[in-house]
């Protein structure tokens, strides 16, 4: 598996450097956006194989007003619809006694549509509504989709997925903000406050931090960093290289892959209790060049549930495309 990846990353750096300047693309204004990014704790490169150990994401992206038909303030709006899974073990894929089951076992499969708004007037910032529906335990596939993925790359036999959580669907209701702080006078480093939260079935939480860029980046109203560099125009350059570090603090109401469907009796054979605090760091870089995007970056966070053996990690690599 690792040796596929660094073929796949290799692959987009060269695509990235075979591209013509950002110069042929400065007039160009782009309305869509692709987007596949996968989460694993490959990525750290130490045998590590835990807790949440695989999500593969898929989104879309729309701008919908044309940028000269925005309103005297500037704003602007983009939909999305994303589809995706994630897979969460114990601390090993390859269980065999309950007893080693830290972490309940279950997949995550989800459909979310949201809606951005852009401010660029008065205010730099971005604002985002959305939904998504999810379900845990047998019908999210992650037992399959993981004992496949195991078997293609010739990678040790999975066990554990007889104790997963019981089935459940979920709908919950997002909401999140992001806004500038401070810019440096040479426009090379800036600071921002970012907050999101969840109320539903699935999920429940209240998030908030800052976030740090350094190096060459477009405002938050059309870079990569908030995914709002569609639909402006053409007349910012399409090219950003920083690196970025976004720490956060969560306030955790519920959490379906710990705790199992809120609305079941029987919730599976092995749920805990939650900590209803989580610490995250997240730092990494964004790279964007005419009609390719590239972000890499890793996540630390504290322990989720007491019952946890240790804390998680896991690194993560998204590739856009621009048109």
């Amino acid at each position: 598996m690792p040796l596929a990846w660094s073929y796949i990353c290799l692959f987009s750096v060269c695509l990235m450097l075979g591209l013509p300047s950002d110069r042929a693309f400065a007039q160009q204004a782009f309305k869509n956006q692709l987007s596949l990014q996968n989460e694993n704790d490959v990525y750290l490169f130490t045998g590590q194989d835990r807790y949440y150990t695989n999500g593969i994401h898929f989104q879309y992206s729309r701008a919908v007003d044309h940028p000269h038909d925005a309103d005297s303030s500037g704003h602007r709006r983009i939909w999305s619809l994303g589809l995706g899974q994630k897979l969460f073990n114990a601390v090993g894929g390859n269980v065999h006694f309950i007893q080693e089951v830290d972490r309940p076992i279950t997949g995550y499969l989800y459909l979310q549509g949201k809606m951005q708004w852009i401010y660029r007037k008065r205010s730099e910032g971005v604002f985002s509504l959305g939904a998504e529906l999810a379900t845990i335990g047998s019908t999210a596939l992650g037992g399959p989709i993981q004992k496949a993925f195991h078997s293609l790359f010739n990678l040790y036999t999975i066990s554990g997925w007889e104790f997963q959580l019981h089935s459940a669907w979920g709908v919950d209701m997002r909401l999140a903000h992001m806004q500038l702080l401070h810019r440096s006078p040479n426009k090379r480093f800036d600071v921002s406050a970012h907050s999101a939260a969840s109320i539903g079935s699935n999920n429940i939480y209240v998030k908030i931090g800052p976030q740090f860029r350094l190096g060459k980046f477009n405002p938050l109203h059309s870079s990569v960093s908030t995914w709002s560099n569609i639909g402006n125009g053409g007349e910012i350059a399409q090219k950003e290289f920083f690196v970025f570090y976004k720490p956060s603090l969560t306030w955790v109401g519920y959490d379906a892959t710990i705790q199992g469907g809120m609305f079941l009796q029987d919730k599976g054979p092995v749920v805990y209790p939650i900590k209803p605090w989580l610490l995250s760091h997240q730092l990494g870089l964004h790279h964007r060049k005419g009609r390719i995007g590239l972000k890499v970056y890793y996540v630390f966070n504290s322990k989720q549930s007491e019952n946890m053996l240790t804390r998680h990690q896991y690194g993560a690599v998204q590739l856009s495309y621009f048109y």
